[in-house]
């Protein structure tokens, strides 16, 4: 159904459904909203900023803006399940089966490289 996922940062709401996920903005502070995107379902979503990332069955897929929202297209493919996904700033965390992965841009997300893989020490 519409809205098994919801995410929100500024004027932009992320809403994810069992066929895709799909991108609103508001161009007048939240007074009225308009779909802006399409983009390919996922399990799990998150948006900062100019980025939305979807947690896909084989990925987690990366969406960048470079108008406020106006339009989107993917950025990036980051090799991992996305069973959950977080993203603020330039820091997208993926969880992986048994790892978190931490990805990083310093390009506003054209590109991106894995910096970390967090897990328990066994304790």
């Amino acid at each position: 159904w519409f809205g098994e996922a919801v995410a929100v940062t500024r004027d932009v709401v992320v809403v994810g459904s069992a066929g895709a996920t799909y991108v609103f903005r508001s161009t007048d502070s939240g007074l009225s909203w308009s779909q802006a995107a399409k983009l390919p379902v996922g399990r799990d979503l998150a948006v900062s900023g100019n980025l939305v990332v979807v947690g896909a069955a084989d990925a987690a897929l990366v969406f960048r803006t470079p108008d406020a929202g106006l339009t989107w297209s993917l950025a990036a493919e980051l090799a991992t399940s996305g069973d959950v996904v977080a993203v603020s700033g330039n820091i997208v965390a993926v969880g992986a089966a048994d790892a978190v992965l931490v990805f990083r841009t310093n390009d506003a997300g054209l590109t991106w490289s894995q910096t970390a893989e967090l897990a328990t020490s066994g304790d």
